[in-house]
């Protein structure tokens, strides 16, 4: 069996990151008690499954995706969540399936970028089409930052991937968006004086990839933990400039602020947060 496919299809991901065991769910022998026997799965608990079966058992739906209980190393239960799966929470099961019923490791971080994807995407570092890890995660300062790993490289494009394109209602939309905000109101942990001051402002700047429109939400809280809500500026708090004036109730020293960023576009984005600011006044 070929380690590597050349579409975009869970059935072609590397089998050692992603894979798949036979079971027979018509068998007592291999379902009994909500438990699954199957020598050397090498899931562990949390795993996300694919189920596929052509007569799916009781309580499962082909195509599925389900979250793994480890028992031991031989057997192993299911659950409907993440959340389930820690409790445990298993699925009941029964030995009313399908002789030849698989589950196939569905790595949430695990794509396959065809050419379009590759040159819309470079600047998330998913400049290299085939089959790639790939996270994001926010760093100490509020930015969104990614981390990728080309498994193999191929150059396939849309149509030959099975896929198409990055605008396709069945892409691989999750990372096709990623906001960088290249402009922070301020440094991080940073005071705004505002004595004397007829208004503080802050300005922000930030951008999409690939381009398209982005939106403010410039919001403030009380203690800069807990509480954040749109500020309540007299001016705009949806726009790169947020204007605090004296006659604004959030006009007040010790008050947090920040903006956070969200997609206006087609593709969805995760919303990137700012570094919050506060405000002193001098004694």
């Amino acid at each position: 069996m070929a380690l590597w496919g050349n579409t975009d299809a869970l059935a072609s991901a590397p089998k050692y990151v992603a894979p798949t065991r036979a079971v027979d769910m018509s068998s007592a022998g291999e379902v009994a008690a909500n438990v699954i026997t199957n020598h050397g799965h090498g899931f562990i608990t949390g795993d996300p499954v694919t189920y596929t079966s052509t007569a799916a058992a009781t309580n499962l739906v082909s195509g599925t995706v389900y979250y793994v209980i480890r028992l031991t190393s031989s057997t192993f239960s299911l659950a409907a969540t993440p959340a389930a799966a820690l409790v445990p929470t298993p699925i009941v099961l029964t030995n009313d399936g399908d002789a030849a019923d698989t589950f196939q490791k569905t790595p949430d971080n695990l794509y396959f970028v065809d050419i379009s994807e590759a040159d819309s995407n470079k600047a998330t570092g998913l400049g290299t089409g085939g089959w790639t890890e790939y996270t994001t995660y926010t760093d100490g300062h509020g930015n969104t930052r990614n981390k990728s790993e080309v498994l193999i490289a191929m150059a396939r494009t849309a149509a030959e991937a099975g896929d198409t394109g990055i605008l396709g209602s069945d892409d691989d939309v999750v990372f096709d968006t990623l906001i960088t905000i290249t402009t922070q109101p301020l440094q991080s942990d940073a005071t705004v004086d505002i004595t004397g001051l007829a208004a503080a402002t802050l300005t922000i700047a930030a951008s999409a990839s690939p381009a398209q429109a982005v939106t403010y939400d410039w919001q403030s809280s009380a203690d800069g933990l807990t509480g954040w809500a749109t500020a309540t500026v007299a001016g705009s708090t949806t726009t790169t400039t947020l204007s605090i004036v004296d006659t604004d109730g959030d006009y007040v020293a010790g008050r947090y602020f920040r903006c956070v960023v969200s997609s206006a576009g087609a593709l969805a984005a995760d919303p990137v947060v700012s570094n919050s600011v506060v405000l002193t006044q001098s004694a």
